[in-house]
């Protein structure tokens, strides 16, 4: 005979995965709250649908009432990557995520401008476990000046291999 499993988590941080809160036997529900709204409840159990700051008053078995808030966020964090000419701003709308860029498939350390080109993937995290994946490109790009510089240098060049092979040409 298989024995049942159980999964439990200890809740110090949002949660993206959580849809039942039991309270232990014995103990009895008070009140349960959405975002500062009163919900309904089981004497036993909570039920998380919805993205919000949950509050549950309960009486434990020594008759003290206990009060814990959980925070349900399913959302990832909003990330906008700006493309202008060979650079890259990243805007991130929540604070307290985690970064991580891969540059080429190698991570590279996090800055909110980016300008080496390269293909980029960015990973953002927020503390719910809630990620956001975006990929760009960086190409590189020349400037007018580097431009008409190395066109320059080929056209010298060139005249230089012209006037070498006139210089033979001539003392043979």
């Amino acid at each position: 005979m298989e024995l049942p499993r159980f999964y439990f988590q200890i809740v110090n941080h949002p949660v993206k995965d959580m849809e039942l809160l039991f309270v232990p036997k014995g103990e009895h529900v008070l009140s349960f709250e959405k975002d500062g709204n009163t919900m309904e409840t089981s004497p036993s159990y909570s039920w998380f649908g919805e993205d919000g700051r949950y509050t549950l008053s309960y009486t434990t078995k020594s008759g003290e009432d206990e009060t814990v808030s959980i925070i349900k966020d399913t959302v990832p964090p909003e990330v906008l990557v700006v493309l202008s000419g060979s650079k890259a701003e990243v805007q991130i709308a929540e604070e307290n995520v985690s970064v991580e860029l891969y540059k080429d498939g190698e991570a590279v350390e996090y800055t909110d401008t980016i300008t080496e080109p390269g293909s980029y993937e960015l990973h953002v995290k927020d503390e719910a476990g809630n990620e956001s994946v975006d990929t760009f490109r960086i190409r590189m790009r020349l400037s007018m000046a580097t431009l008409i510089a190395v066109l320059l240098i080929i056209g010298i060049a060139a005249g230089v291999v012209a006037y070498v092979i006139r210089v033979r040409k001539n003392t043979s």
